[in-house]
């Protein structure tokens, strides 16, 4: 080959073509492709066949394929004699290295219309399915003979593959085809193949094999979740418990704790179905422990057992009413317990819980830099106002004044000082009022190098 220099090159598939039972004065066509896998266009100038009872339909000749492209060739079998027929379709072209290229060619013809079944793919791959949930994949059952054919069976050796359709048998017209849906459903998470046995009437294949294979997976993790919110006293707030993904998940039952001090379930239709749970599931409730719920979602008693609609969204949704005697800043953890999850074959499904809060809207005294908890650094902040470097406004002067007498001074510092050592935020004070911890301070305390302020 001259280095720079384009040349066409011819490729045919398939290489051999069976028609299958043909009566006698009757046709069957069949078709195979010729592909031009070169970088020159290819002309494709003549042919011969090796046996009468085969023809060439079309294209007509010659015809040009472009460098990869390619052109169906249809072929037609009508046979004269009864019995077995074979010959050789030898295609020329200008491919400088295969000028002709031979196709083999079959079929029989008969005096009496007989089935002849075919059936495509061979193998059917369904790939990795996650356990508990399916897979389809077809394939095509063809009637190549001259008589109708009748399909008796369809039986798989694995039941983790069957047949959705058809489920019975079934006749294919001579020519005509049929298509069947396999359906793949892993209980675990390992390698599975079978055998699908497809029984008919052809008198000379009366028994038809596809192999299948498919991978279970193990289902992913799921996260339940509650939010964190906020809200006034006496103000009902809406908290959703939603899922990550339902697909998959035919049952699930969850605690959701949280301080009956701060919340309550409001009104008989406290606890709703979320958009996840279909209509046909259940919900069962229990509050019979105080700061509890206990929620049970089940599927319906039908086969094949249903799972949640996919995709992330509510399981159920709480409405609680905040307490109207609440103080400020008061908090109700949000926290999700004892979960489980199973899928249609009640194999385990790990769930992880995500929590939430509910804080009481309001002024919370001694949050002196506003940031919804009192800690040290409202300590640092407060040093800082009263030793002028950075002046406290608006909230966060209102929460600086502890003792609420409309003045932020030493006193409010006394208070915050006893009730950051009360929680155990400053344990270098323990066992000393606010006042004495501020005169052993001292100097320390207003430049804020004491243990625990940076």
């Amino acid at each position: 080959t001259v280095a720079g220099q384009t040349t066409p090159d011819i490729e045919v598939t398939p290489t051999s073509v069976d028609f299958g039972t043909v009566l006698i004065g009757q046709s069957a066509d069949r078709t195979f492709t010729v592909s031009n896998v070169g970088t020159a266009p290819l002309v494709v100038n003549g042919f011969t066949f090796g046996n009468a009872q085969f023809a060439w339909v079309s294209p007509k000749l010659p015809f040009t394929v472009d460098a990869g492209g390619q052109q169906t060739v249809t072929l037609r079998f009508t046979p004269a004699v009864a019995g077995p027929q074979t010959g050789t379709l030898n295609m020329s072209s200008n491919d400088p290295d295969e000028a002709t290229v031979p196709v083999q060619l079959r079929g029989t013809g008969t005096t009496t219309a007989v089935p002849d079944i075919d059936v495509t793919p061979t193998s059917l791959g369904f790939g990795s399915v996650t356990t508990g949930q399916s897979a389809d994949r077809t394939l095509t059952v063809r009637n190549t003979g001259s008589a109708p054919l009748t399909v008796n069976t369809i039986t798989s050796n694995n039941p983790r593959f069957r047949t959705v359709s058809p489920t019975g048998p079934f006749t294919v017209a001579a020519g005509n085809q049929q298509t069947v849906t396999v359906r793949f459903t892993p209980t675990t998470a390992e390698t599975q193949s079978g055998t699908l046995s497809i029984t008919s009437d052809d008198p000379d294949e009366a028994t038809v094999t596809v192999n299948l294979t498919g991978q279970g997976a193990p289902p992913p993790s799921r996260t339940l979740s509650v939010p964190v919110r906020r809200g006034d006293p006496g103000q009902i707030v809406m908290i959703p418990v939603t899922l990550s993904e339902g697909a998959g998940l035919s049952a699930l039952q969850f605690t959701l704790g949280f301080n009956p001090a701060v919340l309550s379930l409001s009104g008989p239709q406290a606890i709703t179905a979320g958009s996840l749970v279909p209509s046909n599931f259940s919900i069962s409730t229990n509050t019979n422990t105080p700061g509890q719920v206990r929620v049970v979602i089940s599927p319906p008693l039908t086969l094949p057992i249903p799972s949640l609609n996919s995709g992330s969204g509510p399981v159920v949704q709480l409405t609680f009413q905040i307490s109207g005697t609440e103080r400020a800043g008061a908090t109700s953890p949000l926290m999700l317990s004892n979960i489980s999850g199973s899928d249609a074959t009640a194999t385990a499904i790990s769930v992880n819980p995500q929590n939430g809060s509910v804080t009481v809207n309001g002024l919370l005294r001694g949050d002196v830099n506003q940031d919804g908890v009192v800690n040290v650094q409202d300590l640092i902040r407060l040093l800082q106002h009263l030793n002028g470097e950075q002046l406290l406004t608006g909230d966060g002067l209102l929460a600086a004044d502890l003792n609420e007498d409309g003045q932020v001074n030493t006193q409010d510092l006394i208070l915050l000082i006893e009730l950051l050592t009360a929680q155990g935020l400053l344990s270098e004070f323990d066992g000393l009022t606010g006042e004495e911890a501020l005169k052993i301070g001292g100097v320390l305390l207003s430049q804020a190098a004491f243990i625990g302020i940076p």
